[in-house]
């Protein structure tokens, strides 16, 4: 299984974002996200599952075309920790990252599952990403550009886990959608 996203551009809120940004996680490999608030990753993790539409470019599950039509039941195989998780239903971020391990999906999308937690439940949302790569999910995970947060995502290469980054400024337009 493997995400893809090729050439892609995303504007919100009468700005363009990114443009031209292209990248592959396959099954058993992690891409993080990196970039500073504002930056376009939770928008990117929205185009990934449909439900926000890219400006230019294509976004992929296995090959399949994100479309509006598609996107549903390519969500399937998706599972998402959103940034803002529900706290009436989770303890902490932690929980929710344990629970996509258990749904066996093979696309984890996890948009900054570290920021602002404190050392154990990093620890344990790292695990966690291991699980899921061992498991041969797809893991996109998002990071701001707190370089003591990016060491601990960093840390999980040492394990030999197949890890890219992407640092969203390099593809950020100077120009005004």
């Amino acid at each position: 299984m493997k995400v893809e996203l090729k050439d892609g551009s995303v504007s919100a809120g009468g700005r363009r974002l990114f443009e031209g940004l292209s990248f592959v996680a396959r099954g058993g490999e992690v891409v993080c996200l990196v970039g500073g608030r504002g930056s376009g990753k939770t928008v990117l993790l929205r185009a990934l599952m449909g439900m926000w539409p890219l400006d230019e470019g294509v976004a992929s599950v296995d090959g399949a075309v994100v479309t509006p039509r598609s996107a549903p039941y390519l969500r399937k195989e998706m599972c998402y920790v959103p940034q803002d998780w529900p706290r009436d239903a989770y303890a902490n971020v932690a929980e929710m990252v344990e629970e996509a391990v258990e749904s066996e999906r093979s696309v984890a999308l996890l948009d900054e599952p570290l920021t602002g937690q404190d050392e154990g439940t990093r620890q344990t949302v790292l695990q966690a990403v291991r699980q899921l790569t061992s498991q041969g999910a797809a893991v996109v995970l998002t990071c701001s550009d707190d370089d003591r947060l990016i060491s601990h995502v960093q840390g999980l290469s040492e394990s030999q886990l197949r890890f890219n980054f992407v640092e969203l400024w390099k593809y950020q337009s100077s120009v005004s959608v």
